[in-house]
C-alpha cells in the first residue's frame, strides 16, 4: 500500500503517522490526540519497523522498539509505503510490517519544483492560535556535460504548537 505526496497534500494530516493511517490495515497509537506510533495488521508498534529510503531507522527510546513518526512532517516526504509481507530481499526484523518513508529528491521532478503551505489551528483550552509553515524546493543542474546529473533538494517545516488537555492519570495503579 502506497500513498504519494499528492495524496498527502490533499488531507489535513499533521505528520507521517497520521498520513499512513489512511492505508488499509494500518492504525496509529495517539498521544495528546496526535498520531505517534504505527500499528500494522493489529500488531503493536514495537513489532513493526520503519525505514527511510530503505534504510532501517533505529528506535530512539531504550525501552521500546517502536519509532515515533510524529516528528516527521507529512509535507516533507515524497511517498509512504507499508509493506505487510516480507520478500526475500528484506530483513526479517518485523512481524507486522515495514513503513518505508521516501524523502523528497531533486530527481523526482523535472527542473525547478517548489511547494509551500501555511496553516493555523486554535486550541479552546489555551485560547491560543498555533501557526505552521512548511515548504520544499528542488532543482536539477548540469555540471557542463548537458545532462542534469546534479540535484539539490531542501525542505523546511516550522510549527509553534500551544495546546492544553484535560487529563487524568492513575500512575499505573488503582489502589
Amino acid at each position: 500500500s502506497v500513498v504519494h505526496a499528492d495524496g498527502v497534500a490533499q488531507l489535513p494530516d499533521e505528520n507521517v503517522a497520521e498520513a499512513v493511517q489512511r492505508l488499509p490495515g494500518v492504525s496509529v497509537e495517539r498521544d495528546q490526540g496526535e498520531g505517534r506510533f504505527v500499528s500494522v495488521r493489529g500488531l503493536g508498534p514495537d513489532l513493526n519497523s520503519v525505514t527511510i529510503n530503505g534504510t532501517l531507522v533505529p528506535a530512539p527510546e531504550s525501552a521500546r522498539r517502536a519509532v515515533a513518526l510524529d516528528v516527521l512532517p507529512s509535507e516533507l516526504v515524497q511517498s509512504l509505503s507499508v509493506i505487510k509481507t516480507l520478500t526475500p530481499d528484506m530483513d526479517a526484523n518485523s512481524l507486522g510490517g515495514t513503513v518505508d518513508v521516501q524523502r523528497l529528491s531533486a530527481f523526482d521532478h523535472k527542473g525547478l519544483f517548489y511547494t509551500g503551505s501555511t496553516e493555523a489551528s486554535y486550541d479552546k483550552n489555551t485560547r491560543q492560535t498555533s501557526p505552521k509553515f512548511s515548504g520544499a524546493a528542488s532543482n536539477r543542474f548540469s555540471l557542463g556535460d548537458g545532462i542534469d546529473n546534479f540535484g539539490v533538494a531542501a525542505a523546511l517545516s516550522w510549527q509553534k504548537r500551544d495546546f492544553g488537555s484535560d487529563n487524568v492519570e492513575t500512575g499505573g495503579a488503582w489502589d
